[in-house]
């Protein structure tokens, strides 16, 4: 019933909308830029709206509805305004189309429409396949269309009328004009070229805290969540285009750091390269775990860099970025100015600004200018007292020493935290386990399948933290145990590349490329090895002495 009433919404703001447009004499002008980038498309329409608008209602073909990863409007004066997904209306006007709508605030007599796509287009010889206007309920007076292709492009070609295509700056461009643009036109752009890579479709989450260093320097450290969108194969490799600046790039996650290698292949889970060029340090990253369509892998980059008053927003723009939390911080009594200003907050002896933006990409604000004076008083004073308190203290573990006792008695570390863990974590195993057979056989949908996943791996991630630092913390305080933590880090590293099959047989099976039978018979082979990962962990876990 619900979808009924948002069907009938849908045509009656639309019939609405299309009957103004053929009342109002004053015209309406689109400027469109279609930024071609090799893993997704960025559509930009500035329009300028009859007056009394306060909606604004745009369409896709349904085809491309799917590839759709953000969406917003956005007004002269700065403000952003998400849309609403309206009703998909098969036939409306001869067409197949999904609308959208947002809601103006007061009388706004020019927005921007932005759209960032994942690319329709695969392989290295590629057409476009994206409509060459904007989809309006009203008639466009003019219309400049300026479509960019990617970079490295060649072969380009493109056979639209009145087009016209030169190379500029590295990329080449193509502009068309047209007047008198009937509302919901569909005219596809015929363009042809040819790309040097084909890259792995994704999109990013990213978690970035950058800390001031003083002298132009800055250290960045960003958790990024990397969702894979190839429908039909794994994303295996992601290749992050950095500032030039950078230094110092560590790759991590929650099992430990990642291998630095020459080169980063396919089949060597949790490494990294670096290729430095003058336009960028190339960052290639092969996660833990490779993902399918729609599963998530996290991983954290470090580095350094150099910044000369403005810092960007994004650390790279190979993916698009659907999430931003942004932390700037600096040492209490430092002075900070930004441009444009963020409020500022003091949270343990930090000086903290932040910048978020959800599915709103690329983002309207690309960068801060930053003025930063550190505080003159960043280095803790000692006092007095303290002081006296460690020569004192210095002074009776010397004389003990001297009379031969120990100073404190030596507690063994109690091991029962770990097994605790440990024994978490095997469960959490096992519902994971379950959960794909109960999906194998009909007993729950995959919608519902996919959102308990996602819990069961949320605190699956919780758990490995805390098993990765109680290790540490035994090893620390006993380091004869170090040999066994060994044995359970050999353990945990059987169990990651048991989920990357799991991941794998779950891809090749949705795929259609495994029968059920053969679906089920991995399952019990992968429950095999795990139980007998599970004994080792029970041996190991027996030779620590609490």
């Amino acid at each position: 019933m619900s979808y009924m009433r948002l069907l009938a919404a849908t045509l009656l703001l639309l019939s609405a909308l299309l009957a103004a447009s053929t009342v109002y004499a004053h015209p309406a002008v689109a400027e469109r830029v279609i930024d071609v980038r090799l893993s997704y498309v960025v559509v930009r329409d500035v329009i300028r709206l009859p007056p009394d608008y306060n909606t604004v209602s745009f369409a896709l073909p349904s085809h491309l509805d799917e590839y759709l990863v953000s969406a917003y409007v956005s007004t002269s004066k700065g403000e952003v305004i998400k849309v609403t997904k309206l009703a998909h209306l098969p036939g409306f006007l001869g067409l197949d189309l999904v609308f959208y709508n947002a809601t103006l605030p007061g009388n706004a007599t020019q927005v921007t429409i932005t759209m960032c796509l994942v690319s329709p287009a695969r392989g290295l010889q590629r057409s476009l396949p994206l409509p060459l206007y904007p989809l309006l309920p009203f008639k466009l007076d003019a219309c400049n269309v300026t479509i960019l292709f990617p970079p490295r492009a060649s072969n380009v070609t493109v056979y639209n009328p009145n087009a016209t295509l030169v190379e500029e700056h590295g990329r080449f461009k193509a502009t068309v004009t047209a007047s008198d643009v009937d509302p919901l036109r569909l005219t596809y752009i015929n363009a042809a070229y040819r790309v040097p890579e084909d890259p792995a479709r994704a999109v990013c989450s990213s978690r970035k805290q950058v800390y001031l260093l003083g002298e132009g320097k800055i250290r960045v450290e960003e958790h990024l969540t990397f969702t894979g969108m190839e429908e039909q194969g794994r994303v295996y490799l992601l290749r992050l285009r950095l500032p030039p600046s950078v230094v110092s790039i560590e790759v991590s996650d929650y099992l430990g750091p990642y291998s630095f290698k020459s080169q980063v292949l396919w089949y060597e889970p949790a490494t990294y390269a670096v290729r430095f060029t003058n336009e960028c340090a190339e960052l290639t990253v092969r996660p833990r775990f490779s993902v399918g369509y729609r599963e998530n892998v996290t991983f954290k980059l470090t580095y350094e860099a150099s910044m000369d008053n403005e810092l960007p927003v994004l650390s790279f723009n190979d993916y698009p970025v659907v999430s931003l939390d942004l932390e700037l911080l600096a040492p209490r009594g430092s002075t900070i100015t930004l441009d444009p200003m963020l409020p500022l907050e003091e949270a343990d002896g930090w000086l903290i600004a932040r910048y978020t933006i959800s599915y709103v990409y690329p983002p309207p604000l690309t960068s801060f200018t930053v003025s930063y004076t550190p505080s003159p008083s960043y280095l803790p004073s000692i006092s007095p007292i303290p002081v006296v308190l460690v020569v004192v203290l210095l002074a009776s573990i010397v004389i003990l020493v001297r009379l031969g006792k120990r100073p404190l008695a030596a507690l063994k570390p109690s091991i029962a935290p770990l097994r605790e863990a440990y024994a978490r974590k095997a469960a959490l195993i096992a519902r994971r386990q379950g959960l794909l057979r109960d999906l194998a056989e009909g007993k729950i949908k995959r919608r519902e399948y996919e959102r308990r996943l996602r819990a069961l791996n949320a605190e699956l991630i919780k758990v490995d933290d805390e098993v990765r630092r109680l290790k540490k913390e035994l090893v620390r305080a006993e380091p004869s145990y170090a040999s066994i933590i060994n044995q359970l880090d050999q353990v945990d590293s059987e169990l990651s590349r048991l989920e990357e099959r799991r991941r794998e047989i779950e891809t090749r099976y949705r795929a259609g490329k495994l029968t059920k039978k053969d679906f089920e018979a991995a399952l019990k082979d992968l429950a095999s090895q795990t139980e007998s990962l599970e004994a080792k962990l029970r041996e190991s876990l027996s030779k620590l002495k609490a």
